[in-house]
């Protein structure tokens, strides 16, 4: 299954806000509570009053760690795509093998990616992971450093230390919920992430049985995505 996340994240956008969906970019601080429950969240330039919190933070847990007092074993991943133009050579399938794979992007473009890097949040792109990236490329589709590189990216990746994404409401707190840990499948899964989320929010039985919990010093047990 291929995904541009890009046109994916619009989408997604451009459909909440047909249900009402207001953005506000802004930073988090901090969060209001009262018994359990979170009461507003406050920025930089204010609170915005809440009655449920979900927290989508990618590998930027600490301080939805702190707020909440529990543990997010999350730790941040780097990995680096290229974006070439290979013209006459499009691809009619997205094509792996070993530690790199080749995504279609459009007619007459292609992603090449698969790197994993512990670097903690740096999110330089690296001359070295380039030069490998095309030579691994090569040895999928011969003459492909010489098409024309369109772009070089980084981004880091929420990876669980259970290997399981968080969907689940956070333990000792009636309306604080996580979605993170997709991990090199973020996009893929951010669908059936937030859809959990949404059915714990609204109380589905199912959903609060299976829904994987946090504790307030560390994460136990698997949560259940099929």
């Amino acid at each position: 299954m291929s995904v541009d996340s890009g046109d994916y994240a619009r989408s997604m956008l451009a459909a909440a806000q047909r249900f009402g969906t207001v953005v506000v970019r802004d930073s988090a601080v901090s969060i209001a509570s009262s018994g359990g429950r979170i009461t507003a969240i406050k920025t930089g330039s204010g609170c915005i009053d809440c009655d449920e919190a979900a927290f989508a933070t990618g590998p930027w847990v600490s301080d939805v760690s702190e707020w909440l007092g529990v543990r997010l074993a999350i730790e941040p991943v780097k990995g680096e795509l290229l974006l070439l133009r290979i013209g006459n050579a499009a691809l009619n399938h997205d094509l792996c093998w070993e530690q790199c794979a080749l995504y279609r992007r459009r007619d007459d473009q292609v992603w090449i990616g698969g790197t994993m890097d512990r670097q903690g949040f740096d999110t330089t792109p690296s001359r070295k992971t380039r030069q490998i990236l095309l030579e691994r490329a090569a040895d999928i589709l011969p003459g492909i450093a010489q098409c024309e590189l369109l772009d070089h990216v980084a981004a880091l990746r929420p990876m669980p230390d259970s290997g399981w994404p968080l969907s689940c409401r956070a333990a000792g707190w009636d309306n604080a919920y996580i979605a993170n840990g997709g991990g090199t499948k973020g996009v893929l899964l951010s669908a059936i992430i937030a859809r959990r989320v949404c059915d714990l929010i609204i109380g589905y039985q199912d959903a609060a049985s299976n829904g994987f919990r946090v504790s307030p010093k560390e994460q136990h047990g698997a949560p259940s995505l099929s």
